[in-house]
This record gives C-alpha cells, sequence and structure tokens, in this order.
C-alpha cells in the first residue's frame, strides 16, 4: 500500500481537497493510505468529524519555526519575482505614501535578483541551510511515498517540502488559484511535478518560477466540478431558504469585505444603499429584484457591516472556526480560518444558479459566475464622503485580471451610470456576452466536465505507481 501525505493548513486546501474528487478518487483506491496535516489539534477534531474511513488519519503537525534562515529567505523572495502585477504593487505601496527612496531600493533589488540563475541560487541555500529535524522524525514516523503540497506560497508547506525532498520522498504541488503566481513572490522551492488548472497558469510557472512545462500537469479547476456534478435546489426552496419574495430576481453583490480591502467599507456599504434606493425607484426596469448581498466565506462580518435596507437581503456563508477575533490576529490567520463544506458548496451553486446577474470585484467569483454562464459586472469606482468618485482599482490592471478581462466576459463600469446602464441590459438579455463568458471560461477553467478532482487524483496514484529515476 502507498501512503500519500497531504498538508491542510488553510480553508481554500481543506475546500479543495476534502470537499472535491480529490479525496474521493484517493480513497476509492484501496492500495492508497491518506495522511492528512494540520496545524492543531482542533483542526484534526473538526475534519474527523466528517470523515470515517480506514485508510484516512490525520496528523498534528510540529509548529512553524521562524528561525535567522528562515527570515531570511521568507524575505528575499518577494525580491525574486519579476512581474507587471509586483511592478503595479510596489509603484502603489511606495508612491502613494511618497516614500520614493524605498520604492528605487525595491526597484533595483528586484531588478537585479529576479534572474533564473539566482533564484537557482537562492533555493539551492534555501535548502541546504534550513533543516527541521521535528518534521523529518514525522516523516520516518509516517514512511509517506509522495507529498502532495497545495499550497506552495505558504512558507510552512516549503518546510514541509524541504525534508520531503531531503529525504528523497516524491513530491507535487497544486497552483490552486488564478493569481498567485504573478501576484505574490517566487516559490522558495520547487516540488517533483506540478498540478495547474488550465494552460495560462502552466505558462506562468515557466516563465516565473523556472519550471520545466513537462513536469506540468493540468486537471481543470477542481472549485468547479460541483457545478456540474451538483444539483441545484429548486427556486421555490431557495427563495423560501434565504428569504426573497418568489417572483423576485436576484441581482447578487459579493462585497469586498475586510479579507479584500478593509479600507473600502464605505464603497462597499455605499453600493449596497445604492442599489436598494435603484430598486426602490424602479431605475432597472420594471422587474421586481432583491439585492442579495453574498459575503466571502474568509470573511469576518460585523453587525455594522449590515445595515436595513429595502429590497436588500445579507448572507454569511462559510463555517468560521473563530468569529470574535481581533483585526491583528484575524490577518494573521483568515486563511485558514473557515471551511466550505458540502451544504456550503451547495449554498454558492444555489446562490449563483438562481442569480440574474453577479456584481463583484476582481475576485475568482467572477469565473465561478461564468461557469454558471451568469452575466457579470465588475465595479471599478470608490465611494468617498458617501459620494461616487472616479477612483480605478490598481488591481484590475494586474497580469491575471487583464488575461480574464481580455475574454470579454466581465463588464468593467466605472461610474454609477454605467453600472445602471449595464444592470438593466443583463436583466433584459441575460444571454448577452455569452459567448466571451465561454470564452473566460475555456481559458480559466481549462475543462468544465466535473471531472478535475478525479484527474488530479489519478495523476497522484499514477505517480505513485511509477519507479524514482
Amino acid at each position: 500500500m502507498k501512503t500519500a501525505v497531504i498538508p491542510i493548513f488553510s480553508g481554500v486546501e481543506g475546500k479543495n481537497i476534502l470537499r472535491s474528487g480529490i479525496y474521493k478518487t484517493l480513497a476509492n483506491n484501496e492500495g492508497v493510505k491518506i495522511i492528512f496535516l494540520v496545524k492543531k489539534e482542533w483542526y484534526k477534531e473538526y475534519y474527523q468529524k466528517g470523515i470515517n474511513h480506514p485508510r484516512t488519519s490525520f496528523e498534528v503537525v510540529p509548529p512553524y519555526e521562524n528561525d535567522f534562515f528562515e527570515r531570511i529567505f521568507k524575505n528575499i523572495k518577494f525580491y525574486l519575482l519579476r512581474s507587471e502585477t509586483v511592478d503595479l504593487h510596489r509603484s502603489t505601496r511606495y508612491t502613494d505614501g511618497k516614500n520614493r527612496v524605498r520604492y528605487w531600493i525595491s526597484f533595483a533589488a528586484n531588478r537585479f535578483l529576479a534572474r533564473r540563475f539566482i533564484r537557482k541560487i537562492v533555493r539551492i541555500f534555501d535548502s541546504i541551510l534550513i533543516r527541521r529535524p521535528a518534521i523529518a522524525e514525522l516523516y520516518k514516523k509516517l514512511k509517506p511515498d509522495i507529498v502532495f503540497l497545495a499550497d506552495l506560497f505558504d512558507d510552512q508547506e516549503i518546510a514541509f517540502l524541504r525534508e520531503a525532498k531531503r529525504l528523497k520522498i516524491k513530491t507535487m504541488g497544486l497552483i490552486n488559484t488564478w493569481d498567485r503566481i504573478t501576484t505574490r513572490w517566487m516559490i522558495r522551492l520547487l516540488p517533483d511535478k506540478y498540478v495547474v488548472f488550465n494552460e495560462i497558469v502552466k505558462k506562468e510557472l515557466f516563465d516565473h518560477d523556472d519550471v520545466l512545462l513537462k513536469n506540468i500537469y493540468i486537471s481543470g479547476t477542481v472549485q468547479h466540478d460541483h457545478f456540474v456534478s451538483g444539483k441545484p435546489i429548486s427556486r421555490e426552496n431557495f427563495y423560501a431558504k434565504i428569504g426573497i419574495p418568489l417572483g423576485n430576481k436576484i441581482i447578487l453583490y459579493a462585497p469586498l469585505g475586510r479579507a479584500f480591502d478593509r479600507t473600502r467599507m464605505e464603497l462597499d456599504q455605499n453600493v449596497i444603499k445604492i442599489f436598494s434606493g435603484l430598486i426602490e425607484n424602479g431605475t432597472l426596469g420594471t422587474d421586481k429584484l432583491t439585492l442579495l448581498v453574498r459575503f466571502h466565506p474568509n470573511d469576518i462580518v460585523k453587525e455594522e457591516d449590515m445595515p436595513a435596507h429595502p429590497h436588500v437581503v445579507y448572507d454569511r456563508p462559510g463555517i468560521k472556526f473563530q468569529r470574535n477575533l481581533s483585526d491583528a490576529v484575524f490577518e494573521r490567520t483568515r486563511g485558514q480560518n473557515w471551511d466550505m463544506d458540502e451544504a456550503e458548496l451547495s449554498h454558492l451553486l444555489d446562490s449563483l444558479h438562481h442569480a440574474a446577474v453577479v456584481i463583484c470585484y476582481y475576485t475568482s467569483l467572477s469565473i465561478d459566475a461564468a461557469a454558471l454562464d451568469k452575466p457579470i459586472i465588475n465595479i471599478n469606482f470608490d465611494v468617498k464622503g458617501g459620494r461616487i468618485i472616479s477612483s480605478p482599482h490598481t488591481y484590475y490592471r494586474s497580469e491575471h485580471y487583464q488575461k480574464a478581462a481580455a475574454t470579454g466576459g466581465i463588464k468593467l463600469v466605472a461610474n454609477l451610470d454605467e453600472m445602471t446602464k449595464t444592470v438593466k441590459e443583463y436583466l433584459e438579455s441575460p444571454a448577452l456576452d455569452h459567448d466571451k463568458r465561454m470564452r473566460l471560461v475555456e481559458s480559466q477553467c481549462w475543462k468544465l466536465d466535473g471531472k478535475s478532482g478525479e484527474r488530479i487524483a489519478k495523476f497522484i496514484i499514477s505517480d505513485l505507481e511509477t519507479k524514482s529515476a
């Protein structure tokens, strides 16, 4: 029997692995034992409640060590990625703060260090100078044949990758989002093989992280498998569940929230208020409408974020492990402080399926909506002192977003008039821009057939069955 060790250190990993065909297919293979690694005992207790399988177990890992060399390599990684998005973020961060000296130092360091041969040298020293005996001992106890890592941008997972490579254990990494290759930093250490969702990310791995194309496997977006295999509940049941009059059309609005940008809370609140007024005044047409405000499952929502407005219903999805967190603690733990179980994933499907229009910002919800062929609007203005101002969001100029926007499947609106006009058009003609949305799905999802998780698991199994070179 072969053993696969898989860290589950974040909510995204739990959702995309435990709740998908990745785990289901691995668990159905009698020749595979699965050991999930978690950070705390209570994560282990939580996940075990929903999984009762003879070949599946959970192990609590040693705490993350942030020693001298770890801090060095953790900081230098920021300078080893050169992309338009990194330049954009640097410019915004430093020139907006009028710190020109710091900007030019960062710019010069990035231009000098972000080279293939320097990344190679840094990775060699990163692998040599840092050792984690506690992780090595854990591996000797668990005896894995492969370690599958679903977040290569997490420093703690890099520690597990490092020790696996040192012990000659097979390693495989999943790039589980659309933006990280070009927006974050260099992947500190490289596993043997990779799984990506589409051709775009495959090319980015080659361009920015020096990965050989032959080592990259394209699977499709695992998070959308449920959109194909799942069955939405009836309109009557969903409307009753969420508290919306049955005759109304739903405009689904996803605020930025504190998780993405707590400086724009005024924007979120005013957009909700604006839509309430537009619906009340009949500005959006003759249809009866409700604004369904769906917060991000990774967000901490406070009572003041949900003021009462006519025609507005709030939805707080996701399972929060800890709700009453200070902003400082939330910032440190937001990546791991949530989960979406099968019921939550079904609720997301229901919410999008029954929506007439989806309005959001620069998040992957746009791709989720496109996967169900729902008209998508992204807001590109701001609100200050209760007034709408022309203030384009820098994030829309990011490389990954530009690649999605190039399909034409997302409508970007720069003011209230554009937003009102576009919402009315989509309410009247939901098939408008259908072909463009399908181009967006093709480029971002690769293959929307409900089998991406199964393909990933079969790729893992195939690698397990292949002898090491």
